[in-house]
Parts: C-alpha cells; structure tokens; sequence
C-alpha cells in the first residue's frame, strides 16, 4: 500500500518518516512525561511542482483541523491510516517548476484512525 492523503494516492512519497515523541514535562523525579499521541515527520527530496502541491494543498485543507494520512506504522515497514493534524514544517526553493532540496511535513498528534 502507498502513502495517501484522505484516501488519495500521494504522487510523491517520502524519502524519510521519522516518528517523534513529544514532551511535555518531567514528574517530580526528574522523568519525562511524553504526550499520548505522537508527531512524524516527513522529509522530502526535490519534486516536480505538482507533487510538492498535492502536499502543500492537504496541509492548507485541513485548516488547522485533522485529516487521515496512510504512512507507514512506528517500527514497521505496514502501512496503516492515522489522523493528524499537517504542518508545513520547512518549505523548499523553487526552480523552474522544480522544489529543490529537502522540504518537510510535520503531522502532529498522529493516531490511529
């Protein structure tokens, strides 16, 4: 199964999915208190303009609000749905039509759908 956006095949996938654990604080002996849901990351190499779009235009969607992503699951190379809410977390330069270097999306409070 591929990645996809709210049940759409992404036209371009990552190069990297790195889940990221949140923390909120520390307990009174000195631990850190993660948050329940996790953030993932996914880092992007150059890409025609059309596929740097698709991404672009599920984060502006969602609005600050949830949309279902299908990424691949934490230690696991299955895919599987999660809801998240999307963040353009680094935006690429443009040439010609082309988004060069590394661009990311940050899916934060990613669960299971």
């Amino acid at each position: 199964m591929p990645y996809s956006i709210n049940t759409s095949t992404a036209s371009f996938t990552p190069y990297k999915q790195k889940w990221v654990d949140v923390q909120l604080g520390v307990n009174l002996s000195g631990r850190p208190i993660y948050r329940s849901t996790k953030d993932v990351s996914l880092t992007f190499d150059s890409a025609p303009l059309a596929s740097y779009r698709q991404w672009e235009n599920a984060v502006e969607s969602a609005s600050g609000g949830s949309i279902t992503f299908q990424i691949t699951r934490r230690d696991s190379t299955d895919f599987a749905s999660f809801s998240a809410y999307p963040v353009m977390d680094k935006k690429p330069e443009f040439d010609q039509g082309i988004s060069n270097g590394d661009w990311s999306v940050l899916l934060r409070g990613a669960s299971p759908a």
